[in-house]
């Protein structure tokens, strides 16, 4: 028996080890124990709520009997009172306050003003769990019992005063917050207004980041434009340091000059619109774990310096979206485009990030036109009018329709187009001047209607981090 015994104890303490070894048994034993210690937190909670609501009421006692106001807690402030109870259910007032006739008219005020201090009280500790994400959760005391008499009375005496809030531990200190809004009028609110403040606050910085000059350009920006990105979500610096971010001290901090830092440094071509970045693939991964590899070589990447006077929709801060105004098909769609802007006349460049640019399906509009700013219309009409034959041919047929349809006073169909760019090549360099617009004539035309230029949204799709702060911290050797 012993030899059995002996033999079967190994077995045994082996079967249930595994037993307790497996990982449902594992999963169900750390759900008992969580369930277990929220029950416990509820009922501390719970505790301290009817502590405080029964010192409450020992203030308030109208009797000036603290222990008669105490034992009655548990039956007037937890449990609702029912319409026609008997004076029997009530409590008397002392023998020597008042004759009884006064006696029992002024007991229903005295029973309706603790009743109406433990409604208001649940209804604040109700509502207040939904004030804000940050919030923990409070447990309803007596769960539903009472609603309609707490309701309507927390209707007609709204409160504004500090509510305490119990914090996430069981029996620990109090928060007090300020609840600025009755509790009447928080029932059913599902997002209440701090709660968005704290989200959007964080997704992106506000305007005043940006210097002055940079500031009034943008808020000239028509509405409209920027509303095609609306539905863009911008990504958010997270492992940049403040400090070697735009900021309202510092609105220039980021910028940079082109020639000593994207040409000499990074091979960027001093004038063109598209052109290359030589950069580690590794600065592009914005993910703080990731390191450089070891042996990594630098590739040349695409990238587009866009100027802020001409496409005042343009990202001012690193991950934002905007938009780009062009009609030049040499512009890499689609694909993944580091993207540089100048936000001021003088040679600084601010790096804004990796984006995929598309083609909108509306080009600026004639109203867009009239509400873009000064700066803005001014750059386009010199870029279009003549005496100079704009550098690229969308530009210079654009600049024809213009001229062509201020002559005629509306808008000329294609084919007069096709066949003053076939004469303007024939023609001599004095000709050839009289057939551009003024930039009076541009301004005008695009108000009209009689042509336009086309929009490209910018979508973030990654910011590169490093790379950001590696031309940020290039200045100071360039």
């Amino acid at each position: 028996m012993s030899d059995e015994g002996t033999s079967d104890t190994p077995s045994l303490y082996q079967a249930v080890l595994a037993a307790l070894s497996d990982p449902a048994h594992r999963k169900y034993v750390e759900k008992l124990k969580t369930d277990r210690f929220e029950a416990s937190k509820k009922r501390a909670i719970t505790l301290q709520e009817m502590a405080e609501l029964k010192n409450l009421h020992a203030r308030l006692d109208g009797n000036g009997n603290p222990t008669a106001a105490v034992s009655d807690v548990g039956s007037t402030a937890l449990m609702p009172v029912q319409e026609g109870q008997g004076q029997a259910d009530r409590r008397a007032g002392p023998p020597s306050a008042a004759p009884p006739g006064r006696a029992r008219a002024a007991e229903p005020d005295r029973t309706s003003q603790r009743q109406s201090i433990s409604a208001e009280r649940q209804a604040e500790v109700v509502d207040l769990s939904q004030d804000s994400d940050e919030e923990t959760r409070v447990p309803r005391l007596n769960a539903e019992a009472g609603a309609s008499s707490s309701t309507s009375i927390a209707r007609r005496s709204p409160r504004n005063t500090p509510t305490a809030v119990p914090a996430s531990s069981a029996m620990g200190s109090l928060r007090v917050q300020n609840s600025k809004r009755p509790a009447n009028q928080m029932n059913g609110v599902e997002t209440p207004q701090g709660a968005k403040r704290a989200k959007t606050s964080a997704i992106a910085p506000q305007a005043s980041y940006m210097h002055p000059l940079l500031q009034a350009l943008v808020d000239a920006v028509p509405a409209s434009l920027n509303q095609r990105v609306a539905h863009m979500q911008p990504i958010v610096p997270t492992r940049i340091p403040p400090q070697k971010l735009p900021s309202a001290a510092h609105p220039m901090t980021g910028w940079v000059k082109r020639k000593p830092v994207f040409v000499d440094k990074y091979g960027a071509a001093q004038q063109s619109l598209v052109t290359k970045l030589r950069i580690l693939p590794s600065q592009l991964v914005d993910d703080a774990a990731a390191v450089a590899l070891r042996n990594e070589r630098r590739i040349n990447h695409k990238a587009l310096f866009a100027k802020l006077d001409l496409n005042p929709g343009l990202p001012t801060f690193p991950g934002k979206p905007g938009t780009l105004i062009t009609s030049r098909d040499d512009v890499p769609l689609e694909q993944p485009l580091l993207v540089v802007v100048k936000p001021t006349r003088d040679a600084s460049w601010l790096y804004v990030g990796l984006y995929k640019l598309h083609k909108h399906d509306r080009s600026v509009t004639a109203q867009e036109w009239k509400e873009m700013p000064k700066a803005t219309r001014n750059g386009w009409a010199r870029m279009l009018a003549g005496p100079e034959r704009p550098t690229h041919d969308c530009y210079f047929r654009i600049a024809l329709r213009l001229a062509l349809s201020h002559s005629a006073g509306s808008q000329v169909p294609e084919a007069k187009v096709e066949e003053a760019f076939n004469l303007y090549n024939r023609s001599r360099e004095s000709e050839q001047k009289k057939m551009l617009p003024s930039q009076q004539q541009v301004l005008e035309g695009l108000e009209r209607g009689y042509d336009t230029i086309g929009v490209l949204t910018l979508e973030p799709i990654a910011i590169g981090e490093r790379l950001y702060e590696e031309i940020w911290d290039a200045r100071s050797t360039a």
